[in-house]
Formats: C-alpha cells, structure tokens, sequence
C-alpha cells in the first residue's frame, strides 16, 4: 500500500501536492481563481495541527521550491539540536 503522505492529492483544485521530509511536511495547494494563479504552502510536523511556517508565490514551481527550503532548513535545524 502507498504511503498517503507521499502521494500528490489532487482535490478541488489543479493541483495539491504533500511533500514530506522525516517528521515535517508542506502541502501546497493551487488556486486560480481564473484572474491570477496564487499557490500556498503551508510547513507542518506530522501529528501536530500547528502551522509552522506558511506562504504563497505566483507559481507552482516557486512554491515547491520554497516549500523544499523550509523543510529543508527545519531537517538540518532538528539534526543540530
């Protein structure tokens, strides 16, 4: 069976995907309200309902990629403490 915090959702929008790394993850979710693209991503620890960080930026890409720093700053923080 897939792990469902690996797999891209796709649910109401273009596009929703959950990328993880160990005990974090960022969804970002699309939304074109047909004037302009505005793409969210939301940082949160599995189990916890806190937001951690969140953002938005013009582009999928630009999202995933910040999305992927934050989770990417969060794994080097926990590996130094």
């Amino acid at each position: 069976m897939t792990d469902p915090r690996n797999t891209p959702l796709h649910i109401g929008a273009p596009y929703r995907t959950r990328i993880t790394e160990r005990e974090h993850f960022a969804d970002i979710i699309v939304n074109n309200d047909g004037n302009r693209l505005i793409c969210f991503w939301i940082v949160q620890r599995f189990g916890s309902p806190d937001v951690l960080t969140w953002g938005q930026e013009r582009s999928f890409k630009a999202a995933q990629h910040a999305a992927l720093q934050e989770l990417g700053r969060r794994h080097r923080q926990s590996k130094a403490s």
